[in-house]
């Protein structure tokens, strides 16, 4: 009994982590939301719909958080992956015009990303620091 307790006292700790780490992750999915729900102008069905995309993509990029360590290049090819997924899942729930609204955002990032670059080549920046900068422009606002 007294083994059975003290694992449980053992195993407490972890399960409020995992709920603390869980929370940060929901609110950022749902800050992400309320950005699309104003740019785009959601309805309700949509904007659960993305909140449950961008949920699972926050579970996803958890899961990776390990081999961001351990294997960096594998890491940015799946952190790719997942965004482009989720980008294509929150073009299928929209209608034409938040789609043209859609596009007009992506093709001001496009710019945005294309003037960094430069900024970043003109100060002498290394092309990882370049990558690092574009990923961070490109996934901050992320789908």
């Amino acid at each position: 009994m007294k083994k059975i307790l003290l694992c449980l006292l053992c195993l407490l700790p972890v399960v409020f982590l995992q709920a603390q780490k869980s929370k940060t992750d929901d609110v950022q999915a749902a800050e992400r939301t309320a950005k699309l729900e104003q740019m785009l102008t959601l309805d309700k069905n949509q904007a659960a719909a993305v909140l449950e995309i961008q949920e699972r993509k926050s579970d996803q990029v958890a899961e990776l958080r390990d081999l961001k360590q351990n294997d960096p290049s594998k890491y940015y090819k799946k952190l790719q992956s997942i965004h482009e997924g989720n980008e294509i899942a929150v073009q299928r729930l929209l209608r034409k015009d938040q789609l043209k609204a859609y596009h007009a955002h992506r093709h001001g990032l496009r710019i945005q990303k294309s003037q960094l670059i430069k900024k970043m080549k003109m100060s002498n920046a290394s092309q990882l620091d370049i990558e690092e900068a574009v990923r961070r422009l490109e996934y901050d606002f992320s789908y």
